[in-house]
């Protein structure tokens, strides 16, 4: 059988009675690389319409605290991969070739749409609200992904919730020109999907960070000082390594790039790494204390 294009993580618990609780299904993307579990107590059976077995999957499961004699360690939890296609109508899951827990897919998917209007420059926290059906009232869950690029990729954007409201604060997400909030709903195996239009989300400043020296470090002035620190574009995913600038608040400009050594005066110094360009030049500092001799 070739490989899905879409899986269903399972994520669940199983306890020391063989009660099986899992959570519901959101479909995600195939793995670039499928890990295969070849021996396993714990199985999934994929069944069409007609009952008929199409796949068969082991899962992993380990007890909670490693060790079962702790006590409380009897309860294991569950993860692996299920592989999704349109065909499927019920999962098992069994235990040692017997059936402990089983899963029937509707026939209908849920029904949502986004009630809140994104347009324009967004910033800070919004309330999203969105309205859900189902055909077969049966209970849903809800989560949001993001994208600033336009849809080309998408990243989760929050946990899941049952609730039909959310707060996003759209500052702590990638700016872009492009973006989009996506909504996906599970009943627990068909997952149904809405947008938003096109809304921007201000850039970021470079992400300036300092690894050396620490905060609050203290020196004599007949030491040299390494000063080692890296800067990162968010919004972009890259790297910045050309556009990184050293000041103390003594000696003035100190020099350029990930990793310099400097001689400070004596004195107490607030260092500044200073990263990127224009609006977007972003800056970490540190205090370090020189004594003389």
């Amino acid at each position: 059988m070739a490989q899905s294009q879409y899986y269903l993580p399972v994520i669940g618990r199983l306890d020391e009675k063989l009660e099986f609780k899992i959570w519901p299904f959101f479909h995600i993307p195939a793995p670039k690389k499928l890990v295969e579990i070849k021996e396993s107590s714990l199985s999934a059976t994929l069944r069409d319409k007609e009952g008929k077995l199409v796949q068969k999957v082991n899962l992993a499961h380990s007890f909670l605290c490693g060790d079962r004699s702790r006590g409380k360690g009897s309860d294991r939890i569950v993860r692996g991969l299920i592989p999704w296609f349109e065909e499927l109508a019920s999962i098992g899951f069994e235990w040692e070739g017997k059936e402990i827990h089983k899963i029937q897919r509707s026939p209908t998917a849920p029904q949502i749409e986004i009630l809140t209007k994104l347009a324009g420059v967004i910033t800070g926290e919004k309330e999203i609200r969105w309205r859900a059906a189902h055909p077969e009232e049966k209970p849903m869950q809800y989560v949001f992904r993001y994208s600033n690029n336009g849809g080309k990729t998408f990243e989760r954007a929050g946990d899941r919730t049952s609730e039909t409201s959310r707060a996003i604060d759209f500052d702590q997400l990638r700016g872009g020109n492009e973006c989009r909030l996506q909504l996906v709903a599970t009943d627990g195996i068909n997952n149904a999907t809405v947008e938003t239009g096109p809304f921007q989300v201000p850039l970021k400043k470079c992400e300036a960070i300092i690894l050396a020296p620490l905060d609050n470090s203290k020196i004599f002035d007949t030491h040299s000082l390494l000063l080692n620190g890296q800067a990162h574009y968010r919004d972009e995913r890259k790297d910045e390594f050309e556009h990184l600038y050293w000041y103390s608040s003594k000696d003035g400009f100190l020099g350029k790039g990930e990793l310099i050594q400097v001689q400070l005066s004596t004195g107490v110094h607030t260092l500044r790494l200073e990263a990127g360009e224009g609006d977007r030049r972003g800056a970490d500092a540190v205090n370090v204390t020189v004594y003389g001799k």
